[in-house]
C-alpha cells in the first residue's frame, strides 16, 4: 500500500513540473520574469514532493528490518522511522509552500493580464496566500498545514473545470498580440 502511494505522489510530482512547462508559453506572452519564477518554483515543488517519496519508501525496508530486529535494535529503528517520517513532512510542508509562491506568480498573472474573471484570480491570489502562510507556519509547528490547503485545493478543482469549459479570455490575447505588433512596427519620419 505504502508503495502503491509513492507512485500516486510520484504522478503528482510529474503533474507538477509539466504545470509550470505547460503554462510558460502562456505566462510568458505576458510577464517573462513572472513566467520564468512560475517555471523554477513548479519544478522545486515537484523536486520536494519527490524528496518526500523517498522518505515514504525508505519506511518499506525499515520496517522490514524492524520486524527481523532484536528489541535493542528496534529502538534505534524506531528513532530512524519517526526522524524519516518528520523529514517527509518537512519536504511536503516545502514544497507545498513552494507551490503557494507558485500559485502567486500564476494568479498575479491571470489578474494583471486579464486571462479570467478578476473574482476568479483574487480567489486564486487569496487560496495560495493562504496555503504559503499555513505552510511556513505549519513548518513552525502550528499543524495548520492541510487545513490551509483547502481554499487553494478548491480553487484548482474549480480553475480545471472552467479552463475545460470556457478557456481564457480571448481578448487577452488579442489585446497583447496587438501590443507587440504596435511596439514591432517601425517608426515612420
Amino acid at each position: 500500500m505504502v508503495a502503491i502511494g509513492a507512485i500516486l505522489w510520484l504522478l503528482a510530482v510529474i503533474g507538477d513540473a509539466a504545470h509550470g512547462v505547460l503554462m510558460f508559453p502562456i505566462l510568458k506572452q505576458h510577464n517573462e520574469r513572472i513566467a520564468v519564477g512560475y517555471l523554477a518554483a513548479r519544478i522545486v515543488d515537484a523536486i520536494f514532493i519527490a524528496v518526500m517519496v523517498l522518505f515514504v519508501l525508505i519506511q518499506i525496508p525499515l520496517g522490514s528490518e524492524y520486524l527481523k530486529a532484536a528489541a535493542p535494535d528496534a529502538f534505534y529503528l524506531q528513532a530512524l522511522s519517526t526522524l524519516f517520517t518528520q523529514a517527509q513532512l518537512y519536504a511536503y510542508e516545502i514544497g507545498m509552500s513552494t507551490l503557494g509562491v507558485s500559485g502567486l506568480l500564476l494568479c498575479s498573472t491571470l489578474y494583471k493580464a486579464n486571462l479570467v474573471p478578476r473574482w476568479l484570480a483574487v480567489w486564486g491570489l487569496l487560496g495560495y496566500a493562504i496555503i504559503l502562510v499555513g505552510m511556513i507556519s505549519a513548518i513552525m509547528g502550528s499543524g495548520l498545514g492541510d487545513l490551509s490547503s483547502l481554499p487553494g485545493g478548491l480553487w484548482e478543482v474549480f480553475m480545471g473545470v472552467w479552463l475545460i469549459a470556457k478557456g481564457f479570455n480571448a481578448s487577452a490575447f488579442v489585446l497583447q498580440a496587438s501590443r507587440t505588433s504596435t511596439l514591432a512596427e517601425p517608426l515612420v519620419a
